[in-house]
């Protein structure tokens, strides 16, 4: 029998089986670099989504503000206006007030109404919409009763319209606000 020399082998030095687990190493660590990229663009994706939520439901909440503000035009003329401890659609916009964006949690728990009083409700969303409508001003179309052709007690109402509004999660808060003019009577 003949050794391997004489046959032509030559002595193996496991070279291959070194350069195949680096490779495979190298393939792991590919993997796992592709597996947390899914998952943070996951993640990113549902935060948008949350967001997005948010935004469509506060501006939901604009738009009944506004057709609130309407409405009360239409009915009443101007609206009369309440105290910000008080329950009413409107508030009376306070000399001392806290600006919209520093308002605390407090504020939000206590004053505005809620989106679902109005019978509505939005899905996928934590919770409705609040919304806080105050009577910024009122400025009449004159300044004298006694002017020809111009009937009493017309104007125009300024309204101030803030909403906070939640997404799919509590995390996803969005505030709006806008303000609107409507002409009373109507």
């Amino acid at each position: 029998m003949k050794h391997r020399a004489q046959l032509g082998y030559r002595r193996q030095r496991g070279a291959i089986m070194v350069v195949s687990l680096l490779l495979l190493l190298v393939m792991t660590v590919l993997a796992l670099t592709a597996s947390q990229t899914t998952t943070l663009q996951e993640r990113m994706a549902g935060n948008a989504r949350d967001s997005d939520l948010a935004f469509q439901a506060a501006e939901a909440g604009l738009r009944d503000a506004e057709a609130v503000a309407t409405d009360i035009s239409r009915r009443d003329g101007k609206a009369q206006p309440c105290a910000l401890t008080d329950s009413c659609e409107v508030k009376l916009r306070d000399v001392n007030f806290t600006p919209d964006f520093a308002r605390g949690e407090s504020f939000w728990t206590d004053n505005p109404r809620q989106y679902a009083d109005a019978g509505k409700q939005i899905g996928e969303v934590v919770s409705d919409p609040q919304i806080f409508t105050e009577l910024r001003s009122t400025v009449p179309d004159t300044l004298s009763v006694s002017k020809p052709n111009t009937p009493a007690g017309t104007g125009v109402a300024y309204y101030t319209h803030t909403v906070r509004a939640r997404g799919g999660t509590d995390t996803a808060t969005i505030v709006l606000q806008t303000v609107s003019a409507e002409r009373y009577p109507r």
